[in-house]
C-alpha cells in the first residue's frame, strides 16, 4: 500500500475534497515541526484576502492521515506520511480550495444559516435514532477541541466550494457517453486453446540449488526483531467496575455504532465496551508498572522477541529506542507491555541451511515457469483452438477450462496487449492458454442502456477532476498565494 500511495502522491487527494464533516469522530494526529512568518503566526498561508489558519491545516491533516491510515489497516506511521510528503499535499489541496473560495468571495456566493443547519442534519455522528440531536453535536464538537462556531464555519466554506463546483458542471453528452461504453464494453470473439496437466516435474540437484541460491544470497534475510524483557498487563486481569463501565459508555457513547451508522444503547454495545474499557484499564496499570521499572522498584519478569512483520504492534516506539531504554507501553493483542529494550536485530544473509527450503521453493517455480514459457513460444504461432462468443473485459466466467480469476487475468491482458494473438501462463495451476483475436466491436448500444447511470457516473467524475483541474489554475494566476508552512 506505502508503495503504491508513493508513486500516486501527486494524485493522492485529487478527487477527496478535504472534508470537515469526515473528521468527526476522529483525533487529532501530530503533523511534524514548521515555522512561520513572525506576521501571520496562525497562517499557514494566506491567498488573496484569505488566510489557511494552522487550525484548518491540522484538522485537514488529520482527517486525510486517518483516511490513509485506514486504509493501511492502522499501518500508517508518521515517518511513512513523511515519506508520502503529506503535509506538502494537504497544504496544496487547502490553497486550492481558498483559491475557489476568493472566487466565490468575488462573485459574492455564501452559504446561508439555513443550508449549514441542514448540513449539520446530514451527519451521522450528530444522530441519535435518526434525529439530529444538538447536546451531542455540542458534546462531539467539544472532544474534537473545536468551537461549534469555528466548526460551522467550516461548514461554510463546504458548501460555498459545493457550489462553485455546481457551477462548473457540465452535463454528459450522448457522445461522451457512447465513447465511455465503447471502451468498457469493447467485445472481442478470441480463438481459444487451454494446454493443462503439463508435466512439469524436474530434477533438481544439491549443487544447481545451491548455485541458484549464492546468486540471490541477498534475497534471503533474517527478519528484523526486537529482543525485549518484558512485564505484561492482561486485559483479563482487570477489575471492572459495572458503573465505571457505564460511565465510560456515556462519555464515548459516539464510537459504538451499528452498521446502519445508528448509535447503539449501552446492551447492544456492552461487549465492545467491556473490551475498549478493560484496555483502558491495562493502560493505566502499565503506565504505573512503567514508572516502578523505570526507578527500579519492580523487575522484568519475561522476555520476549517481537518480529518486525507482526501486525498491530506500534514500531515506531521500538525503533526509537537505544539498548536498555525503558519503552512505554505497548498494545499487544489482549496486553499491554512495558518493556526494556535489549536489542534490536537487523537482518542479516541467512546460511545455505537456514534457506535451503525457501530456495528450493522458489526455484522449482523459477524451472516450471521456463519450461512453460517455452512450451508457450513453441505452440503460439500455430494453433487450433475453441470459439469463443463475443467477450468483453468482464466475461471472465465464461470462458471454458478457465475458472472467474483466470479468465479476467487472461483477458485483461487480451484487452490491454495490442498484439492479435499471444499466451498466458498460469504457473500456479500449471497451465498455458494461446488466443487469437478473431474480431472485434466497438459499441454494444444494450450494456449502454443496462450500464448507463454508472457510465454518466463516471463521466462526470472524470470531467468534474479534469475542469477543477483547470479551474484552480487559472485562478491561482488571479490571487497572491504565499505559504508560511516550511515543514520539517
Amino acid at each position: 500500500m506505502i508503495t503504491w500511495m508513493q508513486k500516486q502522491r501527486k494524485y493522492l487527494i485529487v478527487t477527496i475534497w478535504i472534508s470537515t464533516i469526515a473528521f468527526v469522530g476522529a483525533g487529532f494526529v501530530g503533523w511534524g515541526a514548521y515555522s512561520y512568518g513572525a506576521d501571520k503566526a496562525q497562517a499557514v498561508a494566506t491567498v488573496g484576502e484569505r488566510t489557511v489558519l494552522v487550525r484548518d491545516f491540522q484538522l485537514a491533516y488529520s482527517n486525510i492521515y486517518n483516511y490513509y491510515n485506514n486504509m493501511m489497516k492502522g499501518d500508517l506511521t508518521q515517518e511513512k506520511a513523511k515519506e508520502l510528503g503529506l503535509e506538502s499535499v494537504v497544504l496544496d489541496k487547502l490553497i486550492d480550495e481558498a483559491v475557489l473560495a476568493s472566487y466565490a468571495d468575488e462573485i459574492g456566493l455564501m452559504a446561508t444559516e439555513d443550508e449549514v443547519k441542514e448540513k449539520l442534519k446530514s451527519i451521522p455522528n450528530f444522530s441519535e435514532n435518526g434525529s439530529f440531536n444538538k447536546d451531542l453535536y455540542y458534546k462531539i464538537i467539544k472532544q474534537m477541541g473545536l468551537k461549534a462556531k469555528e466548526y460551522e464555519e467550516s461548514l461554510k466554506k463546504e458548501i460555498v466550494l459545493e457550489k462553485i463546483e455546481n457551477i462548473f458542471q457540465t452535463p454528459v453528452t450522448d457522445l461522451e457517453k457512447e465513447v465511455m461504453a465503447a471502451a468498457i464494453f469493447m467485445s472481442n470473439k478470441l480463438e481459444i486453446k487451454v494446454i493443462e496437466n503439463i508435466n512439469s516435474e524436474s530434477n533438481i540437484s544439491e549443487e544447481s540449488l545451491k548455485s541458484y541460491w549464492l546468486k540471490n544470497k541477498a534475497k534471503y534475510q533474517t527478519t528484523k526483531s526486537y529482543s525485549l524483557q518484558t512485564i505484561d498487563v492482561e486485559i483479563k486481569d482487570m477489575v471492572v467496575d459495572a458503573q465505571k463501565m457505564k460511565n465510560y459508555f456515556d462519555k464515548n457513547k459516539h464510537k459504538y455504532k451499528t452498521l446502519e451508522g445508528k448509535l447503539k444503547d449501552f446492551e447492544l454495545a456492552k461487549n465492545e465496551v467491556e473490551i475498549d474499557y478493560r484496555f483502558k484499564l491495562a493502560k493505566n496499570q502499565a503506565l504505573i508498572k512503567y514508572s516502578k521499572l523505570k526507578k527500579g522498584k519492580i523487575q522484568s519478569e519475561n522476555k520476549l522477541v517481537i518480529f518486525a512483520n507482526e501486525d498491530g504492534v506500534e514500531f515506531d516506539k521500538l525503533d526509537k529506542a537505544k539498548k536498555d531504554d525503558f519503552i512505554k507501553p505497548i498494545k499487544l493483542k489482549n496486553r499491554y507491555i512495558i518493556s526494556k529494550l535489549d536489542s534490536i536485530n537487523f537482518p542479516e544473509s541467512m546460511k545455505y541451511e537456514a534457506a535451503r527450503e525457501k530456495a528450493l521453493e522458489e526455484f522449482k517455480k523459477k524451472r516450471n515457469y521456463e519450461m512453460l514459457e517455452a512450451k508457450a513460444k513453441a505452440s503460439v504461432e500455430n494453433f487450433t483452438g475453441e470459439l469463443t462468443e463475443y467477450l468483453t473485459k468482464d466475461d471472465g466466467a465464461g470462458i471454458k477450462n478457465l475458472n472467474p480469476f483466470e479468465g479476467r487475468e487472461l483477458l485483461n491482458i487480451i484487452f490491454a496487449d495490442k498484439k492479435k494473438n499471444g499466451y498466458k501462463i498460469f504457473p500456479q495451476s500449471n497451465k498455458i492458454v494461446l488466443y487469437k483475436i478473431i474480431d472485434q466491436k466497438l459499441f454494444n448500444a444494450q450494456k449502454l442502456k443496462e450500464s448507463e447511470e454508472i457510465i454518466v457516473r463516471n463521466i462526470k467524475q472524470l470531467k468534474d477532476v479534469e475542469t477543477n483541474k483547470n479551474i484552480i489554475s487559472l485562478l491561482k494566476k488571479r490571487y497572491k498565494i504565499v505559504k508560511y508552512f516550511k515543514g520539517e
